[in-house]
């Protein structure tokens, strides 16, 4: 009866197992772009980090079970300084030195579909507001790293903030964040 027992608790445990995955800064780009009464611009997050845990169910599917990914707001650099200045002021860098996404619904993603399009439901917070978001983007799986590709489109009203003006030309509402982030695989 023990070894029954034994088996009916081993057999599950070791069915699956927990791996981190870090974010490779290096590797990685987060781009910000948008349009303005003057011209299209465009930034890129210069210093974030960002973990994973995913949970290995089988040789054909992974969950990515907990997610957290961190954009020092201050590191948004375009190529202007006048731009820079007036983007991290309405980010409040100074008292919201992060953006942050979390993820707040499991995600199981097939294998042998890789890469394949997934949906991540999840929470970002720019400048005190958070929102809970759906992002959906392309997942690549490789024996020791994924890939998360993709774009998404926000407003900046959405997180209580006012489009910036620089000299005598205003951004617009819209904006869209295109990322392509590399985790690998964390070694003890």
């Amino acid at each position: 009866m023990k070894a029954l027992l034994f088996y009916i608790i081993l057999i599950p445990l070791s069915a699956y197992s927990v791996e981190f995955y870090r974010i490779n800064p290096d590797a990685s780009a987060i781009k910000i772009s948008g349009d303005s009464s003057l011209h299209e611009w465009e930034m890129e997050a210069k210093e974030f980090t960002g973990i994973a845990s995913v949970v290995i169910n089988s040789r054909s599917s992974v969950e990515l079970k907990d997610f957290e990914l961190k954009v020092k707001s201050d590191k948004i650099k375009s190529q202007s300084d006048s731009m820079d200045k007036s983007a991290h002021e309405t980010l409040k860098s100074n008292k919201y030195p992060y953006i942050t996404f979390n993820l707040d619904k499991k995600l199981v993603i097939n294998k042998k579909n890789s890469p394949g399009d997934g949906k991540v439901s999840g929470k970002i917070s720019i400048a005190g507001a958070t929102r809970s978001v759906q992002l959906i983007g392309t997942f690549e799986i490789n024996e020791n790293s994924i890939r998360v590709y993709g774009l998404h489109k926000l407003k900046m009203s959405d997180y209580k903030l006012s489009p910036p003006q620089v000299l005598f030309f205003k951004t617009k509402d819209d904006i869209t964040v295109n990322y392509n982030l590399i985790f690998e695989l964390e070694t003890p």
